[in-house]
């Protein structure tokens, strides 16, 4: 066989290797390889080689892939077993495959690269060991179960950073008893709770429903951690599905960076140095609840740039293996995905890809927290009291509550109760012509919340505006902002008012295996979008924001369609984004004092609708939906 023939059957059989084989070279991780199947599984693209893997796969460019890649070229060690979720076009139509992927270090004449080797597992994700296939309502029903009842979202605190994972096994039909909680106490401290219970299904998610419930409200009660644990471990004696579950608790002091922390049968905490090592928590706890045991307290310390993880067995017991081993796994992968300045929850992602591969045997839980190097600040700015700077507002407000990965309630909510006050200001707080300002103020409260003020320096118009009083025909923003806010508060001076609204403000939990931040919209656009559709009778569909700045645009395009509400029209609010008092004015107006009155609509959901129940004024919709 002469040189070509060789190189030719050489490249046929890469060609015919099962599965999807990428070799990467470089820091960018260059394709400079791709066998059959991972041409196909890109719709058989020819233009692979030779480019960096953010313009070949970008769904593979994401967080801890791309994290996998380079942990394996800079440090060699092998990594088998790796998950990945990619879409796929084998057949010219998308579609979601699930991949096991080993991982290996290779040389290249152009540098240190990596060969992946995927193979699908998507038809064997929900297959049982011995069980044969898990029906899918079956397991989509109790995990949707377990959702509901484990917290959706985190605080978000001025001192610290929280992320936490819940992902439910891979080969267990119904969801486990694992569970986690983080709970803010009145003398400042935070709790963080994480729990296990023996079985799977709805006895299991009972379970862990009540003991959640119960070390809450202990802990709550300003009992110490010693009495919350008596309390619980004599409950759990009680039930069968309780006995033997186990739990950890941590205090942590963000101020101090001060640990208090125990556990009944529940493996230690492990503490992420910024060296890039990991050590586990000082001996401390005890036996499984529902036995009797008193628990040893261990006390400790959580320095800035540490990461504290708290985690479910099903993390480290892996068949074959000792617990011990997991353990010592576990530390490795911490002290690997941890980087100091980072959030946890990317940390977290990349700690369960590594620890878990295709998936696990059991449910498992991540719970982690770092102190910050100094608290998150406040936003405080002025602006001119004028229309024109409500966009501004809007937009500065929410870009500090997008660095703080909030959830999109809290993104949609907080900005909509500012351009609400701000906009009181512009309009009621001085006279026609006569320059002011109004201050704005937005801060972490350390118990989960932010704090909104807004402040003037003006002489407030009796009528509809005054702070309190609300009119048929406006006052509607003080409304919108009292029902969104946990509490608003008010202060009148002989030259000036202060509001201030304080609302909840939460981070997303992450459940399964995919990590990364929620996309979120912000509501920043100053312009407003008003189409025709050409329809008989005329129909407008809105999108944008509509506040001072855009109602009278609005107005303007209602009156024309529909000759100054003298003919039938149909105003859809489904695409606005931003429904502040000033449109509500508008609608209420039109609605209520018209000729002929437009039919308005929004969809259940919409951002619009939203506000209009809120203010109980959905009764001006004329629609069913």
């Amino acid at each position: 066989m002469d040189v070509d023939s060789s190189a030719a059957v050489r490249s046929a059989a890469f060609d015919d290797i099962p599965g999807a084989v990428w070799q990467f070279t470089g820091p960018d991780h260059v394709v400079v390889a791709a066998n059959r199947e991972a041409r196909v599984a890109l719709g058989a693209r020819a233009d692979i080689l030779g480019r960096p893997i953010a313009d070949v796969l970008p769904e593979l460019a994401t967080g801890s892939i791309v994290d996998q890649l380079t942990d394996v070229r800079t440090h060699g060690e092998q990594l088998c077993g790796a998950r990945w979720q990619l879409p796929a076009r084998p057949h010219g139509e998308l579609v979601e495959v699930h991949y096991s992927v080993d991982l290996v270090r290779l040389s290249h004449p152009d540098g240190t690269g990596v060969l992946a080797h995927a193979r699908p597992v998507t038809s064997a994700t929900r297959m049982g060991p011995a069980t044969g296939p898990v029906p899918a309502g079956s397991r989509d029903t109790m995990l949707a179960l377990a959702r509901a009842l484990l917290p959706e979202a985190l605080p978000v605190l001025p001192d610290v950073m929280l992320a936490a994972h819940y992902v439910p096994a891979n080969s267990e039909p119904h969801a486990g008893g694992d569970w986690f909680d983080v709970v803010t106490l009145r003398s400042g401290l935070i709790a963080l709770v994480v729990g296990d219970v023996v079985g799977h299904g709805t006895g299991a998610l009972a379970a862990m429903s009540e003991l959640r419930a119960l070390i809450r409200e202990s802990l709550l009660s300003g009992v110490s951690v010693a009495g919350a644990l008596g309390r619980v471990d004599r409950y759990a004696a009680t039930t069968a599905r309780t006995r033997t579950a186990t739990l950890a608790v941590v205090l942590l002091d963000p101020a101090s960076g001060e640990l208090t922390y125990t556990g009944c049968g529940h493996p230690p905490p492990l503490i992420c140095s910024d060296d890039g090592t990991a050590r586990t928590a000082a001996a401390a706890g005890g036996a499984p609840l529902g036995t009797g045991s008193v628990p040893m307290i261990g006390r400790g310390r959580l320095d800035p740039g540490e990461l504290l993880v708290l985690y479910t067995d099903g993390l480290i017991e892996r068949p074959g293996h000792t617990v011990s081993d997991g353990l010592a796994q576990l530390a490795i992968a911490c002290g690997r995905a941890w980087r100091p300045g980072a959030a946890p929850g990317p940390a977290t992602a990349r700690i369960l890809d590594r620890m878990t591969g295709t998936g696990s045997h059991d449910d498992v839980v991540v719970l982690a927290t770092t102190r910050l190097p100094k608290p998150v600040a406040p936003v405080e700015f002025d602006v001119p009291a004028q229309p024109r700077e409500l966009a501004g507002v809007r937009g500065r407000i929410t870009r500090w509550l997008e660095d703080l990965g909030v959830t999109a309630d809290s993104l949609g909510t907080v900005p909509l109760i500012v351009s609400e006050l701000v906009s009181n200001c512009i309009e009621h707080a001085y006279p026609v012509g006569e320059p002011g300002r109004v201050r704005v103020t937005a801060r972490l409260d350390g118990r989960g919340g932010v704090r909104v003020t807004i402040a003037d320096d003006g002489s407030w118009r009796p009528g509809a505006g005054t702070p309190g009083r609300r009119a048929p025909h406006g006052g509607f923003g003080l409304a919108v902002a009292r029902d969104l806010a946990d509490r608003l508060e008010i202060e009148t001076r002989q030259r000036g008012t202060t509001v201030t609204a304080t609302c909840a403000l939460q981070r997303p939990t992450s459940f399964g295996l995919r990590s990364g931040r929620r996309h979120l919209t912000a509501l920043r656009g100053p312009g407003l979008t008003v189409t025709d559709t050409g329809a008989d009778p005329p129909v407008l569909a809105i999108a944008g924001p509509v506040d001072v700045t855009t109602v009278g645009e609005l107005r303007s395009a209602i009156l024309h369609a529909t000759a100054g509400c003298t003919r039938p029209g149909v105003v859809d609010l489904a695409g606005v984004t931003l429904l502040t008092s000033a449109g509500v004015r508008l609608l209420y107006e039109l609605t209520e004092s018209s000729q002929v009155t437009p039919r308005v609509i929004a969809p259940a959901g919409c951002a619009a609708r939203s506000v209009l129940e809120l203010t109980r004024l959905e009764h001006l919709l004329r629609d069913t939906s």
